[in-house]
């Protein structure tokens, strides 16, 4: 049973794990991918190159939103408030893809590992796959922030 399955507090695990036997555990359980598992992407993903693509759009979006909304502000200053609050609206829209295309995956997919009907291991090579993907995610957010950015102070004044 591990730390946390046994006290089911993320404080106490945060703080446990910045103890020098915690920093031990850390360091040791911290390992570079082997060949193996990098061949064992090639398997079957476990998730849908669509949920992927909808993972990584929604991580861009929740990685970009807050920037970019200030720099519309700066934009156009006579709307800066206006274009700052739009931040919601993007994070917002992607908050909502997330729960209804990502988490009901996701979900379903762990269910499927519970009643036995998927493998432990398509289970895992789909979470790298989804990490992956939020990586991704991530990095089209420094690509579009400028555009995004546009995109807001068009709407700030639209309004």
């Amino acid at each position: 049973m591990t730390f946390f399955q046994a006290r089911r507090s993320t404080a106490r695990l945060i703080l446990a794990s910045m103890t020098p036997a915690g920093l031990a555990t850390l360091r040791d359980s911290i390992a570079i991918p082997s060949g193996e598992t990098l061949r064992g992407l090639s398997k079957p993903r476990g998730v849908s190159w669509s949920v992927l693509i909808a993972n990584s759009a929604a991580q861009g979006l929740l990685a970009v939103g807050v920037l970019a909304s200030l720099y519309a502000g700066y934009l156009v200053p006579e709307f800066r408030v206006t274009a700052s609050q739009m931040t919601a609206i993007v994070n917002g829209f992607a908050t909502i893809l997330l729960f209804a295309l990502i988490d009901p995956q996701i979900s379903a997919l762990t269910d499927d590992v519970l009643d036995g009907s998927v493998s432990e291991a398509t289970f895992r090579r789909a979470m790298v796959w989804v990490s992956l993907s939020r990586l991704v995610g991530t990095l089209i957010a420094q690509a579009i922030l400028v555009l995004a950015a546009v995109a807001i102070a068009w709407a700030a004044g639209w309004l």
